[in-house]
């Protein structure tokens, strides 16, 4: 029972050794230049320290007040610290107007999800997590949406990642053009070992597609272990839009 129906047991048991993992992302945009599966597009830049973050809209309904917050009043940032280790921060927003993070120790985004809205139940502007000058995008909330669909992700301290299951669509404006989608992480699994965090990365697995969707099942799960960063991008002979899930589960060492 255990072996055929193991996705089950880990989403209903107790057991904190095993935890359902699951990430999506979305970017409307891709061209002729690889970037980041995720709606604000372009290159994503890993933090080089742990930091405090600026949170801010595009829009002053997205405040956490009664009157004008109609859209996302409060958000939780889940990150990691420079240790690794899992905590997260619930900020209240103020519009256009940066909120900065109480937390001063933020060194990897890995969720950003509205916990407490206005009329909209959703956005009503483009959230931003920034670096203190502002100039750098850690995490995002798109218009419309209650969380982030950003393909980034790293791996907590004491836990293995298993990728089990991948999902991609791709929409091209013009018909016969091609896209490809890749997942790059921060290890060598020749080597068995780390690559330098943030900026060498590994190709681990890859998609080449035009208009359609593609659904893989890896018999044998793919393993990236702790500390090691991942991240999905696309590159386009045209204007394509791109939609992707992953899920597996999160093993304790």
């Amino acid at each position: 029972m255990y072996k055929e129906d193991f996705g089950n047991y880990i989403v209903d048991s107790n057991t904190t050794a095993l935890q359902p993992w699951s990430k999506i992302g979305y970017n409307a945009d891709i061209q002729a230049t690889t970037e980041i599966i995720a709606p604000q597009g372009g290159a994503y830049v890993f933090p080089t320290a742990a930091q405090h973050m600026h949170v801010k809209s595009s829009s002053d309904a997205d405040k956490g007040t009664a009157v004008a917050g109609t859209g996302i009043r409060t958000l939780t940032i889940y990150y990691l610290d420079s240790e690794y280790r899992e905590k997260s921060e619930t900020v209240t927003l103020n519009g256009t107007t940066a909120v900065e993070t109480s937390a001063s120790d933020i060194f990897r985004v890995q969720n950003v999800r509205a916990t407490t809205t206005g009329s909209s139940y959703a956005a009503v502007g483009n959230i931003s997590i920034l670096n203190h000058a502002e100039n750098v995008t850690y995490g995002y909330i798109a218009i419309g949406n209650t969380r982030q669909r950003q393909m980034v992700w790293t791996v907590p301290k004491g836990k293995n990642l298993y990728i089990k299951t991948a999902n991609i669509y791709c929409v091209h404006i013009v018909a016969n053009k091609r896209c490809i989608i890749t997942l790059r992480v921060t290890y060598d699994d020749k080597a068995k070992s780390l690559l330098t965090a943030g900026l060498l990365f590994m190709p681990f697995a890859e998609a080449f597609m035009d208009d359609g969707s593609l659904s893989v099942t890896y018999t044998i799960p793919k393993k990236i272990p702790e500390k090691a960063d991942l991240k999905v991008e696309g590159i386009s002979s045209g204007t394509a839009s791109v939609g992707i899930s992953f899920a597996g589960y999160t093993r304790k060492i």
